[in-house]
């Protein structure tokens, strides 16, 4: 690190829009039970988190492959101390751009995830460094080493797939199966490449056609049903070129070499956070001629590259199985459901307002100006981490059912305004490090001398393999008699930016986050008259770890 301006190079990525991560550990650093023991832990975890913000860093990855360590059975409770306090630590303040530090523990495949998973609740992604893995036979390897740490307690919905790119792996043996013997017209359809004679057999699959500059200017992914060696064409899916490819153009493996990044990271598209690799500076000259690792995974994640062009989106592979659309819940009547009739009264959604940070140290919200006396005022907070307590506002009430479950808090408070609201700030604040989003709901209508009917349990759906996370149980409520009411849903989850489809009926009116805790309320603004409000669900856009949800009926027009 001594030879790098460091501040100026994390400078230069973020001026390219990336974030930047220090990371510190690798095989050959064997001192973290030294480093991190009881005499020296806090000092080195207050050192390694002033140079990342110093230094403009992002977050921090923790490369931990300590021989000490690995050789006791796990849990091992030095290793657990040693991230869980640098989370701690690096979460409870703001990198120098004032947001939230990124954590990342890399796990070696298959062995390590048993090691790392009590960390889940602290650090916000696992980097498996699945090395030599590739997507030939259907990304097998890589499905295999995920399933292992996903058995092994770490959460698919917090795994990043990673590419060894210095060492011998597949994705450096470059494999060209043969050059055109002909050149192909860009003006109709083929069936078939003409090659010369194939020293080896092609299997069923994908091949890819690309010219041969450094990179190739030019590329194209086509079906085979696969080919004989010695055979003089390759039978290929009916598609016309992208390209006038001259003779002599390259007939590659889409299974091996760059080609083959590619594949990794539309595989990781199902149900994972993305793919990495281990590193770039070796990236672009050991793939020889053609499209470096990240420029392929680029193709899938990210922003696009803007080489080669005109740029075709690959074909579907074997492997990559064709999108599902999310199902639409419909709910129909039970006979124990409650007979609902239009109730008296109705509730004004009025003005919200939003904010996001540590909740551990308090978070200010600014009330919507214009609130009048009588009015309701709604304030909740969406967060990630473990507080054992909230401290409800002065003059507020703390809102039935809120907690904290499965590192992710969804807790709630209200009160009847008396007029002189407007403009002025409430602080919700948890007694740990909290991070997520809060808002304030401000209503009318209600009736303010007992305005809460009822209030659901706390509804936690957690779906660590974040494949199953699409959906989340709101619970009913029962009320005490026969009432005019209108129903209100909060929500918060973590990890993922979504959007909400909300049960029929429902309309979403406010919602925060600081991209990883999120907060969201919907409502009925008509009434029903009901002794009991049912259970409904929330779908959402994207697969969610963890999503909370609570239930609540607004007395009106009494």
């Amino acid at each position: 690190m001594s030879s790098v301006n460091v501040p100026q190079w994390v400078a230069n990525v973020h001026a390219n829009h990336r974030l930047a991560l220090i990371t510190i550990g690798g095989i050959a650093d064997q001192n973290w039970q030294t480093a991190c023991n009881d005499t020296y832990r806090s000092a080195f975890v207050t050192n390694l988190v002033n140079y990342m913000k110093s230094n403009g860093f992002d977050g921090i990855d923790l490369d931990i492959e300590d021989d000490t360590w690995a050789a006791i059975i796990p849990p091992v409770a030095p290793w657990d101390t040693c991230v869980q306090t640098i989370a701690n630590v690096a979460h409870a303040t703001t990198t120098a751009a004032g947001a939230r530090p990124i954590i990342s523990e890399d796990v070696t495949t298959p062995w390590m995830g048993a090691y790392v998973k009590n960390d889940v609740p602290y650090v916000d992604q696992f980097n498996l460094m699945t090395y030599g893995d590739s997507c030939g036979n259907n990304c097998s390897s890589f499905a295999s080493d995920i399933q292992t740490t996903y058995n092994q307690g770490i959460p698919k919905a917090k795994m990043v797939l990673g590419i060894d790119l210095i060492d011998d792996t597949p994705q450096h043996s470059n494999q060209t199966l043969g050059t055109t013997s002909n050149a192909l017209s860009s003006g109709s359809p083929i069936t078939s490449i003409p090659v010369s004679a194939l020293a080896s057999a092609i299997p069923a699959g994908n091949i890819v056609l690309d010219t041969s500059e450094n990179p190739p200017a030019h590329y194209q992914v086509f079906a085979t049903t696969g080919a004989a060696a010695g055979a003089t064409s390759i039978p290929v899916s009916s598609q016309t070129p992208n390209y006038a490819y001259p003779s002599g153009s390259y007939i590659q493996n889409d299974y091996k070499g760059q080609w083959d990044c590619g594949n990794i990271a539309n595989y990781s598209l199902q149900g994972l956070m993305g793919t990495m690799g281990w590193d770039i500076h070796e990236d672009a000259v050991l793939h020889n001629g053609s499209f470096p690792c990240f420029d392929q995974i680029g193709q899938y994640i990210g922003a696009s590259i803007p080489t080669p062009t005109p740029t075709l989106t690959p074909t579907p592979r074997p492997q990559d199985p064709s999108p599902t659309p999310t199902p639409t819940l419909t709910l129909t009547p039970k006979p124990q459901d409650p007979i609902q009739t239009p109730g008296t009264g109705s509730l004004t959604f009025i003005n919200s307002a939003d904010a996001k940070g540590n909740f551990g140290g308090g978070v200010s919200i600014t009330i919507p100006a214009g609130v009048q006396p009588g009015d309701l005022l709604i304030a909740a907070a969406g967060t990630n981490g473990t507080p054992a307590a909230w401290t409800t506002p002065t003059g507020w009430n703390k809102g039935a059912g809120s907690g904290t479950t499965q590192s992710q808090g969804l807790n709630w408070f209200w009160k009847i305004a008396n007029g002189t609201e407007g403009g002025t700030k409430v602080k919700l604040k948890a007694s740990v490090y909290s991070d997520g989003g809060g808002i304030i709901a401000v209503y009318r209508g209600e009736s303010s001398a007992s305005a809460i009917a009822g209030v659901s349990s706390l509804a936690t759906n957690v779906y660590w393999d974040s494949s199953k996370g699409m959906s989340a149980k709101v619970n009913g409520v029962s009320l005490a008699g026969t009432t005019s009411v209108v129903p209100l849903i909060l929500t918060s989850w973590q990890s993922g930016n979504a959007t909400i489809s909300w049960p029929s009926g429902f309309v979403d009116k406010a919602g925060a986050t600081d991209g990883y805790g999120h907060v969201e309320i919907g409502e009925i603004l008509s009434s029903v008259s009901t002794n009991n409000l049912s259970s409904q669900t929330l779908n959402f856009s994207a697969a969610q770890a963890v999503t909370q949800t609570l239930q609540i009926a607004v007395r009106v027009g009494q």
